[in-house]
């Protein structure tokens, strides 16, 4: 049983090293007011809008090679592929313009 404790007691302290860097650098971003949060989680949430847009902004480039491919090689559901990638385009704008 003391075998177990011990084992135990050195994966907490190996734990807590590891996350000693994590609570040395959360101590530089000290919050002290109400204002401060609310413009930390602006930023955080406007990063987040942001890679949002290029990932839907890459999904769709990548969307339209196979439309073009498909329309160049004469597949015959081709059309069917511009057509839903161009209400995947009108979705994405509305979601823009909501946002």
């Amino acid at each position: 049983m003391k075998t177990i404790k011990l084992f135990m007691s050195r994966k907490m302290t190996m734990f807590l090293a590891a996350l000693y860097p994590v609570f040395c650098y959360a101590q530089d971003l000290k919050i002290s007011s109400l204002g401060e949060i609310e413009q930390k989680s602006q930023e955080g949430s406007q990063t987040i809008l942001n890679i949002a847009k290029y990932v839907l902004g890459a999904a769709l480039s990548i969307g339209l090679v196979f439309c073009i491919y498909a329309l160049a090689t004469n597949n015959p559901k081709a059309k069917e592929y511009l057509i839903g990638w161009i209400i995947a385009v009108v979705v994405i704008l509305v979601g823009y313009l909501i946002i």
